[in-house]
């Protein structure tokens, strides 16, 4: 008799040749034994896929094809497409379950009401492509960086523009650390680390390739992933950033990292779960012990999907990813929700541009 199977999470990565896989990571509730088993394709886009992301219901994807396609991941079903962006879709980001943030190469911000899909707010101000978009845990700012070398901070509450930094390269990728204290800015193979009080740079990583992910494993310590086959974990509080520990991960380069806490039975909350995606067309789950990070990571998962993989996005299930690290709370202060009742997912169109 088959051992009782669990489904931890969701994983869904896009890919070069167009296709979104979904895969279910399985418990067979036997010593903790996981596998990745396929949940679904999907060949909406007519480009490459290069952005993802989910909350607990939906699931968005971005293309070369100048779409953001949706799927109710909660009931497996098509909702459509919003079709605004005039460029490639390079950034998502659900702010909970209320609203999506979408950026492109036509340099505009547009945000969107999930409970029916219209577009409340479009930010426009960067004059070039903007390569990565990053909300605060409170959901109130965004940062944005762009290939016209700034990098820009936007109120979500007004829907305004609140300050544009001027840097000297164009910049990659922006992230939020999970309490919102600070915020990394990857340049090629720098990553620059900024406090939230000054906006000014404390310290910077000089990692060995190109920076391709970034991922925050707790307040203090992340997970990079770049050029190179390995990924890279450091530990911020280091006055000098040296690696912590680097350990082979893929066969060509990394192209995406997620992290959740620890979705075992008996979660340990000195454990997080790595997910790793690459060139080489695998995705793998990594077992990393917050209390013994210079220790080689355990590979729990692995699967390969012959695509040449761009993005990944996880659903955690069971409740683990609600369990805010310290001080993400205290960041979200007592914000209200903005979802709204009623209004049914529509197709949206360019003439229905929100205003």
């Amino acid at each position: 008799m088959a051992a009782e199977e669990r489904i931890c999470m969701n994983v869904v990565s896009g890919c070069y040749e167009r296709t979104l896989l979904g895969y279910e990571l399985i418990d067979k509730e036997s010593k903790d034994q996981y596998e990745f088993r396929a949940k679904f394709t999907d060949n909406s886009h007519t480009g490459c896929v290069k952005a993802v992301a989910c909350n607990k219901t939906y699931l968005a994807s971005g293309s070369t094809d100048e779409t953001i396609h949706l799927y109710n991941l909660a009931k497996s079903t098509d909702v459509g497409s919003l079709v605004q962006h005039d460029g490639v879709v390079s950034s998502l980001v659900f702010i909970g379950e209320t609203h999506l943030v979408s950026a492109g190469h036509d340099g505009i911000l547009y945000i969107w009401n999930t409970s029916n899909w219209d577009c409340q707010k479009v930010l426009g101000g960067h004059k070039d492509a903007v390569h990565s978009v990053s909300v605060h845990p409170s959901g109130k700012l965004a940062l944005t960086v762009s290939a016209d070398r700034t990098l820009r901070t936007w109120n979500l509450v007004s829907g305004r523009p609140a300050y544009t930094t001027h840097i000297k390269e164009v910049a990659d990728k922006v992230i939020w650390s999970p309490d919102g204290s600070i915020y990394l800015v990857v340049i090629k193979s720098v990553i620059n680390i900024y406090d939230i009080t000054t906006a000014t740079i404390t310290n910077s990583i000089r990692h060995s390739g190109s920076v391709n992910a970034v991922a925050f494993l707790q307040q203090r310590v992340v997970a990079v992933g770049g050029e190179g086959p390995d990924i890279t974990l450091y530990n911020l509080k280091a006055a000098k950033l040296r690696p912590v520990v680097s350990f082979p991960a893929h066969e060509k380069r990394v192209k995406d990292l997620e992290c959740c806490k620890d979705c075992s039975l008996t979660p340990d909350p000195e454990v997080r779960w790595l997910t790793s995606i690459s060139n080489d067309g695998f995705i793998k789950l990594w077992k990393i012990k917050l209390n013994k990070l210079s220790a080689q990571p355990e590979m729990l998962a692995s699967v390969n999907t012959t695509a040449r993989l761009t993005c990944v996005t996880l659903q955690v299930l069971g409740g683990s990813e609600d369990e805010k690290d310290e001080g993400v709370e205290k960041a979200k202060g007592k914000r209200k929700s903005s979802k709204k009742k009623g209004g049914n997912p529509k197709k949206k169109t360019k003439s229905e541009e929100g205003q």
